[in-house]
């Protein structure tokens, strides 16, 4: 599924479900959203999200994942890989 921000309703947003019902409202991937902030030209942030959490399994062994596995993803730079 192709998630676009711009279509979604305002409680479907990551942030303003977090806002609005808590952070243990989120799934992973929508927790992962809010840390990483954006997406990439092609690629929402969900999107992105999706195929983060999906390459690393679980937040778990996100965790553990070293900088340059995570820079390995198209759309993680330093930046992101660091807030991760």
């Amino acid at each position: 599924m192709k998630y676009v921000l711009k279509e979604m309703s305002l409680d479907e947003k990551p942030r303003a479900k977090m806002k609005r019902f808590g952070v243990s409202n989120l799934s992973d991937y929508e927790l992962i959203a809010v840390i990483i902030k954006t997406g990439i030209k092609d690629k929402s942030v969900l999107d992105l999200s999706i195929e983060i959490l999906s390459y690393f399994t679980n937040l778990s062994c996100l965790e553990e994942a070293t900088l340059n596995e995570l820079e390995a993803i198209k759309g993680l730079g330093e930046a992101k890989s660091l807030e991760l």
